[in-house]
C-alpha cells in the first residue's frame, strides 16, 4: 500500500540535500527573488526552514515559464519538480 501525504508540500526547502537529487518534490514558500536570463527564469524560493532555487525553462514548458515571469517578490507559490544538483562552480 502506498503512503499518502497530506498537505500541500512534500518537503521543506531547508531539508533538501544532495541525496534528494532525482526525487520529485512539492515545495511551498515565498518568492525572494526572480531573475530573467532570456530563455531561463531563476526563482529563489524561501520557507521557514531555508532557501532553494527553482529554474523555469521556456524550451521545456512555455506556460510555466510565462507564469514564472509574472512572479514578484513575496508572492506565495507552490512548485513541483525534480531536485537537481547545482553544477560545479554555480
Amino acid at each position: 500500500m502506498e503512503k499518502v501525504k497530506v498537505g500541500m508540500r512534500s518537503h521543506f526547502c531547508g531539508i533538501l540535500r544532495a541525496e534528494h537529487a532525482g526525487e520529485k518534490v512539492s515545495l511551498c514558500g515565498w518568492v525572494q527573488r526572480r531573475r530573467d536570463l532570456g530563455g531561463l527564469v531563476f526563482v529563489t524560493l524561501r520557507d521557514r526552514t531555508g532557501i532553494i532555487q527553482c529554474v523555469f525553462s521556456e524550451e521545456q514548458n512555455k506556460a510555466l515559464f510565462d507564469a514564472a515571469l509574472a512572479l514578484r517578490a513575496e508572492f506565495t507559490i507552490k512548485v513541483e519538480g525534480v531536485v537537481a544538483l547545482r553544477a560545479d562552480g554555480a
